[in-house]
């Protein structure tokens, strides 16, 4: 009966599986005579072409999907950081295979690759025969039908797509057939045989030829040689069965058969392939780690798979990202510099122990370009939290809660003081607790304190190189909030999560909760002159035909003028040669900023020099408040409080001195003259004056008056002034603060008992002549202290208090009674 072919989804029930095949390959063979041969005429011609028209009707427009490939993420100087794959596969041109390898496989596969056209008759034939008369399973498919098999199981969606791609059925057959002929019709034999070098599996998670030479033997798939190159190729039929890891002995003997089937083929001759046998399988097994754990910089690995996993840029929806990063066959180049990436680990461990309780972060970031240069932490990158020291948070940029940045934060209000015309000579008078005139908790004023007890007189330049906080409240009572905060935001710094930093009075002292990583580009701004580049870690994506991805573009610009941000520079070079910093000094020039957050939650020292800035974090990634840096051991020492000078800024100069090790000392552009240094003004004499005179005085002169906490006795009146600090005639900036003392009044006078003189023994002695002196007789009548008169009225006279050692820059707040 003449009619078209009937397809079926699975194998025919009344037929031996073997004479099912040998009845199929005579079919499919009629159907191809029928479609490839002239037209033929009569009735056998008719139904023969009736059954081709059926064959014909099938699809054969085969969907090629871009194979699932490795994506790689490369360090600035090209070497391979990380990897992340489904499948781990590199595809290779064919001009990159070995011909070796080529030869192999259309050996034991396909001898007449190139001589059919997508389906071999003679070849089908054979196997179905052979099935027939032994009962075994040999293939009967060309390296085009394979092709197109793996392809079906490649581009399947679902489920079921997956099983019939696989599916032992006649239909599975002819649809792999119809579109193997349709395939060379437009392919090339050398793409076709490329492509399946590319697709085919050989085990251990091996896919294409290029991961199966690296993962059994450490080499490239141009390097195989004739041993090597007809194991893979003999691994392909039944890649478990023959996998050389598992099964040495049977991937030996079939390494035997390719070789003895390209004797036959005249491929190679006897003698090579006798030495081949005689080689000896040597393993170099290497698998490609897949993701951040274990790599040289596992969190710094983690935040470049967080930019795409959370841009739009790289996906519409959060499964298109990671479809591209798994399977897109990405290169993703960086800006990290793996010897700066070395010498942030090792000073972070140089310092602490992966153990101790708290965490250790060194982001580095590279002035002018923004181009993160390391991430050093001194925790296990490792999903096993329950391992001490193990994490997965991401530390360099705070974590999910942020940490709070400290006194780092006294750079933006210093910053703010110079932009608003405020001279560096602009003197405070700062004591241990300053009542502000910023709105604290439960209705009262804000009134920070200074870390360490004592106060005094201090200047900008001072006020920063010791971290003065009463000093810079006072500073930013002058410049406002607002200022400050949006310069920090213009810089990149904002609190975790996005939001807006706080514009209270605590601002300058850093308790916003920010990310280290965002420090960091905030002071390479200031090594670059004030052109800031966002932090980028991320340089270029190319995919696996080696076209450009779209990335996420980080503009630059200059947030701060270049004087300023030279000028601040200068100062912070102080806190480095002079102040809180010096444990963080390298010999060349450099800049930076301790900070300790309040009640000691997080130490820091953030700092640059040109080539570079860095932002040192330590604390605990439990929470500031409940774990404070206090009474505890870090790197085998105890330490009863730690301050940004303490830990942090030694890392900080390691990892300076490491990194810079062989690079030139580059110099840092000088400060402004006309900001640092400002026209001078006398203090007026103010003491005997009621304070309300004596601010109106002082605010005359460009200066103003600020009460001192508590009362001194001395000969003025209560509540006149006393004494200034600095002292009447003294010359200070203009805008500079003036401490008033104010009088309690004179001391109550007090009885001092007369030293009575013994009587001495009488002795003759002549009668002494007058004399002018004193006599000696003793007295027993008691006599009172004098007392030092007030000065005459309308004739004030300024007392200059007596320093005292409260400090290297810090002056005392209690006077001399005048």
């Amino acid at each position: 009966m003449v009619g078209r072919i009937r397809l079926r989804a699975t194998p025919y029930p009344s037929l031996p599986a073997s004479l099912g095949e040998f009845l199929l390959a005579a079919v499919l063979a009629g159907i191809l005579v029928a479609a490839l041969l002239v037209p033929v005429v009569g009735g056998i011609g008719l139904a023969a072409k009736r059954t081709a028209d059926s064959f014909e009707d099938l699809p054969s427009q085969l969907t090629v999907a871009t194979l699932p490939q490795m994506s790689r993420v490369l360090a600035a100087d090209g070497s391979t950081l990380a990897t992340f794959y489904d499948e781990n596969r590199v595809n290779v041109g064919l001009a990159k295979v070995a011909p070796v390898m080529r030869q192999a496989v259309v050996g034991i596969e396909d001898s007449r690759f190139y001589e059919h056209h997508g389906v071999d008759l003679r070849g089908t034939m054979r196997a179905a025969v052979n099935n027939l008369q032994t009962g075994s399973r040999q293939g009967g498919s060309t390296l085009t039908q394979q092709y197109v098999k793996n392809m079906l199981l490649e581009t399947a969606a679902t489920p079921a797509q997956r099983e019939a791609a696989v599916a032992v059925t006649n239909a599975r057959k002819i649809r792999e057939a119809r579109y193997a002929l349709a395939l060379e019709r437009h392919w090339s034999k050398d793409k076709i045989l490329e492509d399946y070098l590319n697709i085919a599996y050989f085990g251990s998670g091996a896919y294409g030829v290029a991961a199966a030479a690296k993962h059994y033997f450490n080499t490239s798939a141009t390097a195989l040689t004739l041993p090597q190159a007809a194991l893979l190729a003999g691994s392909i039929r039944n890649p478990s069965a023959y996998d050389p890891i598992l099964h040495p002995r049977a991937a030996l003997a079939r390494r035997a058969v390719v070789l003895d089937r390209m004797v036959e083929l005249r491929m190679i001759t006897p003698s090579q392939s006798a030495r081949a046998k005689a080689t000896r399988i040597v393993l170099h097994v290497t698998t490609p780690r897949n993701g951040c754990i274990g790599t040289r910089a596992p969190f710094f690995c983690d935040y470049v798979m967080a930019q795409i996993r959370d841009n739009p840029v790289f996906g519409k929806t959060a499964a298109d990202r990671a479809a591209l990063l798994h399977r897109g066959g990405l290169t993703i180049r960086t800006g990290l510099d793996p010897t700066v990436q070395m010498a942030a680990q090792k000073a972070v461990l140089a310092h602490t122990n992966v153990t101790d309780r708290v965490a250790a972060v060194a982001d580095v970031v590279q002035p002018g370009t923004g181009h993160i240069l390391a991430m050093g932490v001194n925790r296990v990158f490792d999903n096993d939290a329950s391992i001490k020291g193990h994490t997965t948070v991401d530390l360099p940029v705070g974590g999910q809660q942020g940490v709070q940045a400290g006194s780092t934060f006294k750079i933006f209000t210093l910053t703010a003081a110079l932009e608003q015309g405020m001279p560096l000579t602009t003197q405070l008078s700062c004591p241990q607790s300053y009542v502000s005139t910023f709105a604290g908790s439960g209705g009262s004023r804000y009134t920070p304190q200074n870390a360490e007890p004592g106060g005094g007189v201090y200047n900008l330049l001072t006020a920063t190189w010791d971290s003065v906080n009463t000093c810079f409240v006072q500073i930013e009572e002058r410049t406002g909030t607002e200022g400050p905060a949006r310069l920090a935001e213009s810089l990149g710094v904002r609190v975790v999560g996005g939001g807006a930093l706080n514009r209270g009075g605590s601002f300058t002292l850093g308790g916003d909760s920010i990310s280290p990583l965002a420090m960091a580009g905030a002071y390479a701004a200031y090594a670059a002159r004030g052109r800031y580049c966002p932090p980028t870690a991320i340089i270029s994506v190319t995919n696996s035909q080696g076209r450009a991805v779209p990335i996420p573009r980080a503009t630059c610009s200059q947030v701060i003028p270049q004087r300023i941000a030279d000028t601040v520079t200068s100062v912070l070079r102080g806190v480095i040669t002079s102040g809180t910093g010096t444990a963080a000094a390298i010999g060349r020039p450099a800049a930076g900023k301790t900070g300790t957050a309040t009640d000691y939650g997080a130490a820091w020292f953030d700092g640059y020099v040109p080539q570079m800035a860095a932002a040192v974090w330590m604390g605990d990634p439990r929470g500031a408040q409940r774990h404070p840096l206090r009474d505890l051991s870090i790197g085998g020492s105890y330490f009863g409080k730690v301050f940004g000078g303490t830990i942090s800024a030694p890392i900080w100069g390691d990892l300076m001195s490491r990194a810079l090790r062989g690079k030139p000392v580059e110099q840092f552009a000088g400060a402004d003259p006309s900001i640092g240094a400002a026209a001078q003004i006398s203090v007026p004499d103010v003491t005997g004056l009621s304070v309300r005179h004596a601010r109106s005085r002082l605010a005359g002169a460009g200066l103003t008056g600020v009460v001192a906490s508590g009362r001194i006795t001395s000969g003025y009146p209560s509540g006149t002034v006393a004494g200034t600090s600095p002292g009447g005639g003294s010359s200070i900036g203009p805008g500079s603060t003036v401490l008033l003392y104010v009088s309690s009044g004179p001391a109550a006078p007090r009885l001092r008992p007369q030293r009575v003189l013994p009587t001495p023994t009488p002795t003759p002695t002549p009668k002494p002549k007058p004399s002018t002196k004193a006599s000696t007789k003793p007295s027993t009548k008691a006599t009172l202290k004098p007392t030092k008169p007030a000065p005459k009225p309308g004739k004030p006279k300024s007392t200059k208090p007596t320093k005292t050692p409260t400090g290297p820059r810090g002056t005392p707040l209690t006077p001399p009674v005048p």
